[in-house]
């Protein structure tokens, strides 16, 4: 399917999907834990992986798909497109808060454009696009941010590896001019790509950063895995996205 066309109606699916949420803020949320009490899910969080996964199969019958909350479909097959699914990034925030939350879809493609979307619902700001079209906020294009510095910038860090000093990060957030927690890696990626923080380091999934990452080559932002590995769409890993100014001066850290 042609990039514009594709896009418009993935596009379409997001603002319905997000349109269902709304309606079940309305009613009590049901929540389990996954793995601890800060790792949940909800019933919306299933029932919006499996909205996305049916339109795929409605329209895309032989891709394959990959999501949050157990989707895993001939993914050992060779296809032409992979969909890779965050029904709900932000999870504890939507269950406690209902905000600060994001839909994350990417769509990694072997011929045509991969593309990437992160839909800030409560904000109705939606960032989506790739490498040769563009990236857009809602339908204005973004511009590449400016390469900021860590003493200029803002960085978004993962609470957890700030106290305990991973990667030198209580070393970073002293340099930077400010520092930000939101527990939601699509805000937090969002945020960078749009130059209004400098970096974004945490622990994620393929479905974390997979969106953010397509995008993120359009605009100059350079995303790694902090040990220096191959980011791999199998596991969890430390990934950071950040202005290349930024990203050398924190690289640096690491070796002192």
């Amino acid at each position: 399917m042609e990039t514009n066309r594709l896009s418009e109606l993935v596009k379409s699916w997001l603002y319905e999907a997000g349109d269902r949420i709304k309606q079940a803020l309305s009613q009590p949320l049901e929540m389990t834990e996954k793995t601890d009490r800060t790792d949940i899910v909800t019933n919306v969080d299933r029932e919006i992986e499996q909205f996305f996964v049916n339109k795929i199969v409605e329209y895309f019958p032989n891709d394959r798909v990959l999501g949050e909350e157990g989707t895993n479909r001939y993914l050992e097959q060779e296809t032409e497109r992979t969909w890779i699914i965050d029904p709900i990034d932000g999870t504890l925030n939507f269950y406690k808060q209902q905000d600060y939350f994001c839909l994350m879809l990417a769509i990694e493609q072997e011929s045509g454009e991969s593309l990437g979307f992160i839909y800030e619902l409560m904000r109705d700001e939606l960032l989506w696009g790739g490498e040769a079209s563009g990236v857009y906020l809602n339908d204005v294009l973004v511009k590449p941010p400016a390469n900021q510095t860590l003493v200029e910038g803002i960085v978004s860090l993962n609470s957890g590896m700030l106290l305990e000093n991973t990667f030198a990060l209580q070393t970073v957030a002293k340099q930077a001019i400010g520092v930000r927690m939101v527990g939601c890696a699509g805000i937090g990626i969002k945020e960078v790509l749009l130059g209004k923080q400098a970096a974004y380091i945490s622990y994620l999934q393929p479905w974390d950063f997979a969106a953010g990452r397509i995008m993120a080559k359009s605009l100059g932002i350079v995303v790694a895995e902090m040990n220096g590995q191959e980011l791999t769409m199998t596991q969890r890993q430390a990934v950071i996205f950040a202005t290349p100014a930024t990203y050398e001066e924190i690289k640096k850290m690491q070796e002192l």
